[in-house]
Parts: structure tokens; C-alpha cells; sequence
């Protein structure tokens, strides 16, 4: 929890971290339709911010206190996602248009990390609800494998950019 954000901020220029609720794999093995759809808490509450965060973000644009595009294209990317919005000049509400663009960007950011199906993501677990009691059991033991878990975080590292990418200007393109 806190090795994992320092080496990969040193090694790479930003931080990767992750968090887990607590886990009892027996509960998960006797229902694994439950275990699914507590999977999918993360990222409904990361979404629910998302759109509280944007609804108070288009309250401010379109009454004038806030502003869209703030930021840079040449500053580095933690910067972008802080100034995306911004309030005008000389007004107190830079720091809660920072704050909402932060809250808004990051969530969206780890709703959709989230969701990607691969292991040990929530996307894999979430799977869950959609197959048959047995099929979700085997799916289960399959995913109690630690190299599939290592494949996973590789394969939805791979794949995360590509798939953010549209996803975060879809949601901006609402403020538009």
C-alpha cells in the first residue's frame, strides 16, 4: 500500500497504488454472485463522484464561475487534471474548481481502471453476476491463481490508456 506508490513514483515519474476491501475467499466461494456485485461498489461509488463532481462543475460553468480548459497542454499531466477547470480571473473559486476537476478526473480514472475484466481488477470479479452458480465457482478458483493476477495488472496496464483516452473526453466533451 504505501512501497508500490513510492517505487513506481521514483521509477516512473508517477504513483500506482491500490487499495482492497477486506477479503474472506470461503464467503466468495459459497456466493460468488454476492461477491460480483460487492465487486462493483468501487466503481459505482468512483462514478457516483463522477457525477456529482460534474454536475457541480456544470452548475459553475454555466453560472459563470467556473471556467473550461485551464490548463496547459504543455504542463505535466497531475497539473492538466487539476486545471481542466478553473474559475475566472481574480475570483476566490480557483481551489474548488481545482478540486472538483481533481475529484472528477481521478474517479473517473479508477471507475474505469476498475472495471476493466481483467484479474485482480474489479471488472474480473464483476463477472461474477453473469454466470451460472457452478461456471462462477470454477471462475473463482481459476482467479485464486497469483500469475493470473500478475497477467491481469499487465494486460489492463496495456490496455488502459487506449481505453481512457476516449472515455475521458466523452465526459468532457459534456461540458462543451
Amino acid at each position: 500500500m504505501i512501497l508500490a506508490p513510492v517505487i513506481t513514483y521514483f521509477l516512473m515519474g508517477w504513483m500506482l497504488g491500490w487499495a482492497s476491501a477486506p477479503y474472506d475467499p470461503f464467503w466468495a466461494a459459497r456466493h460468488p454472485k454476492r461477491a460480483g456485485w460487492m465487486a462493483l461498489a468501487g466503481p459505482a461509488a468512483n462514478f457516483l463522484l463522477v457525477i456529482l463532481a460534474g454536475l457541480a462543475l456544470y452548475i459553475g460553468i454555466n453560472s459563470g464561475h467556473f471556467v473550461f480548459g485551464m490548463g496547459s497542454s504543455d504542463a505535466a499531466p497531475a497539473q492538466q487534471i487539476a486545471q481542466l477547470f478553473g474559475a475566472p480571473e481574480g475570483s476566490p473559486l480557483g481551489g474548488l474548481a481545482s478540486f472538483l476537476s481533481i475529484l472528477f478526473t481521478l474517479n473517473l480514472l479508477l471507475g474505469t481502471f476498475n472495471l476493466i475484466p481483467a484479474p485482480p481488477l474489479d471488472g474480473s470479479t464483476a463477472i461474477l453476476v453473469a454466470l451460472p452458480t457452478k461456471a462462477a465457482q470454477r471462475y473463482m478458483e481459476w482467479l485464486s491463481n497469483p500469475m493470473i493476477g500478475m497477467v491481469g495488472i499487465l494486460l489492463a496496464w496495456t490496455l488502459f490508456p487506449r481505453i481512457f483516452g476516449p472515455i475521458l473526453r466523452a465526459a468532457i466533451s459534456i461540458f462543451h
